[in-house]
Parts: C-alpha cells; sequence; structure tokens
C-alpha cells in the first residue's frame, strides 16, 4: 500500500515570495514550491489568501508603476490586474483550495490563547480541518506559536533534502 502524500499548506508570505520576483525570499520560496512539487506533496493554499495575494500583487505592481511614472493610467491598472489575475490562475493549478467557512472561523477563536493573531489561527484552524501535515511560512510568530508543524521554507527544503543558498 502507497503512502498517501504530505499534505503542505503555504502562507500567503511563501506564495507572495513566489510570485513577487522583487521579495528577498522569492529564490527560495519558489524552490521550495518546486521541491515540494518534486517529492510528490500536495500543496495547499487558504481561500482567505486567494484574495489577500491577488491585492497584494496588483497592488504591488501598481506602486512600482506609480514609483517610475507619478501615475497608473487605466491601461496600465488593467495590465496590473491581469497579472493578478493570471497569478491566482496559476496558484489554483498547483494547489488545493482549503476553504474557510464558520468552523473554521469559530475554531480560530479557541486558538487565540496559544497564537493571538486572528489571520494566523484562521491558516491553522484551516489546516486542522484539512489534516495537513505541515504549514510552510516565513511568519516566525506562527512558527514560534503553533501547535501544528509551521516550517520556514529553508526548513522545508531540509526536511525534502533540497540543498537552498546558505544565509
Amino acid at each position: 500500500m502507497s503512502k498517501p502524500p504530505l499534505k503542505v499548506l503555504l502562507d500567503t508570505n511563501v506564495w507572495l515570495d513566489h510570485y513577487l520576483g522583487i521579495r528577498s525570499g522569492n529564490e527560495l520560496a519558489t524552490r521550495t514550491i518546486d521541491a515540494l512539487a518534486a517529492a510528490g506533496a500536495a500543496l495547499y493554499v487558504s481561500a482567505p489568501a486567494l484574495k489577500d495575494i491577488y491585492f497584494l500583487l496588483a497592488g504591488n505592481l501598481k506602486h512600482n508603476i506609480r514609483a517610475t511614472k507619478n501615475e497608473v493610467d487605466e491601461a496600465n491598472a488593467r495590465a496590473c490586474n491581469e497579472c493578478a489575475w493570471a497569478c491566482i490562475r496559476q496558484l489554483m493549478e498547483i494547489a488545493v483550495i482549503v476553504p474557510v467557512g464558520s468552523s473554521e472561523c469559530w475554531d480560530a477563536f479557541t486558538l487565540k490563547e496559544e497564537h493571538a493573531d486572528f489571520e494566523d489561527d484562521l491558516i491553522l484552524a484551516a489546516a486542522r480541518a484539512a489534516d495537513i501535515d505541515w504549514i510552510v511560512s516565513s511568519d516566525r510568530k506562527l512558527q514560534a506559536r503553533s501547535s501544528l508543524p509551521v516550517l520556514s521554507p529553508r526548513e522545508a527544503c531540509a526536511k525534502l533534502s533540497d540543498p537552498t543558498p546558505p544565509d
């Protein structure tokens, strides 16, 4: 009997590092996603993360245009939004979406004493509901306070025996 695939939920910050090439964690996030896929892991993303990723991707692209042109015209705004849509589409093709409904919201309240950050508690509740094996996140507070295994991208690569660039 074959072993079921490793179920790994990637936090919003890892997806953003992957899609925004200018962020310092870009190379490591991409390497982590590639290593997980090569190991046959099933990748997951929480449903609320999709809206955050879309909003932050489009906003970051518009910010970069403003930095050089001072203004984002309608054509550039549409292009930024289309780019964000394309990233979300690609993400949805490679990751399973973990729903977050009322049960997960109430469960997040039970995690308040453990980790009093509602956004992180929603991720933990979603991970519990989906029976996730690992969460991969660059959020050090989440890593330190979670009762679930939360690994940094570097730690995830190390567990998968993927060499990572030195610090």
